[in-house]
C-alpha cells in the first residue's frame, strides 16, 4: 500500500490477530493509503472531457488540467471526490479522396 500523503510505504499496525490501523513508514500517517480502484470500474474513455469511473461525472473543463497537447495528470473528481489518473492523447488522421469530374 502507498501513503497518499508523501508516497510512502503503509504497514498494518496491531497484533497479528487483531490488526487495528494502517501507519506509513515514512511519515507516520494513519490509514492514509491510496484507495485501489474497486473491481467493476473500467477504465473510461470519452471525447467530451474526462469522465469519472467510479460516478459516471464528466468534466467539461478538462482541458485545463493538461500544459501540452498530449499527457498525464492527477485530478480529484469534482462530484464524488475519487482521485483519479488520467492522460490525454491527441490524434490526426488526413483522409483524401479523387474528386469525380461533373
Amino acid at each position: 500500500m502507498t501513503c497518499s500523503y508523501c508516497g510512502g510505504l503503509m504497514v498494518w499496525v496491531g497484533p497479528l490477530t487483531a490488526l487495528t490501523h494502517t501507519q506509513c513508514q515514512s511519515c507516520g500517517g494513519v490509514n492514509c493509503q491510496v484507495v485501489e480502484p474497486e473491481e467493476g470500474y473500467p477504465e473510461t474513455r470519452n471525447s467530451k472531457g474526462i469522465q469519472c469511473p467510479k460516478c459516471g461525472h464528466v468534466h467539461d473543463d478538462s482541458y485545463e488540467y493538461f500544459d501540452g497537447i498530449d499527457g498525464d495528470a492527477e485530478i480529484e473528481c469534482s462530484n464524488c471526490e475519487a482521485k483519479l489518473s488520467v492522460s490525454k492523447t491527441v490524434s490526426i488522421t488526413y483522409s483524401a479522396h479523387l474528386k469525380v469530374n461533373q
